[in-house]
């Protein structure tokens, strides 16, 4: 992650994290993970997504739309798409993403 974020900043670039994304990874982080979150969350290059009142519709609607029935998910793509930016995932998860028309980065 470190590797990840250092790339990014050093490009000038940031890299968007959906709340919800944060908390599914918290949830099955061991203390490591959980500081190596951390510790991007706090970067300068790291923007947080919130899911709130105002984009909670808009990010279920558009998840009803494309058939995406998990609100991570439904937040991940959204802030992809309206970006037009690729999502940074493993390999094994990224045909998940194509399927939907989004584009990909996979890591390692």
């Amino acid at each position: 992650m470190r590797a990840l974020v250092g790339f990014v900043a050093a490009r000038g670039y940031s890299l968007v994290a959906p709340a919800t994304a944060l908390a599914k990874a918290a949830v099955v982080a061991d203390e490591r993970g959980l500081q190596e979150l951390a510790w991007a969350v706090e970067s300068a290059s790291v923007v947080v997504l919130a899911l709130d009142e105002r984009n909670a519709f808009i990010i279920g609607d558009a998840a009803r739309q494309a058939g995406i029935r998990d609100v991570v998910d439904a937040h991940i793509a959204r802030a992809a798409a309206d970006r037009g930016w690729p999502i940074v995932t493993s390999a094994e998860a990224a045909p998940k993403w194509r399927t939907l028309g989004l584009a990909v980065q996979s890591l390692p």
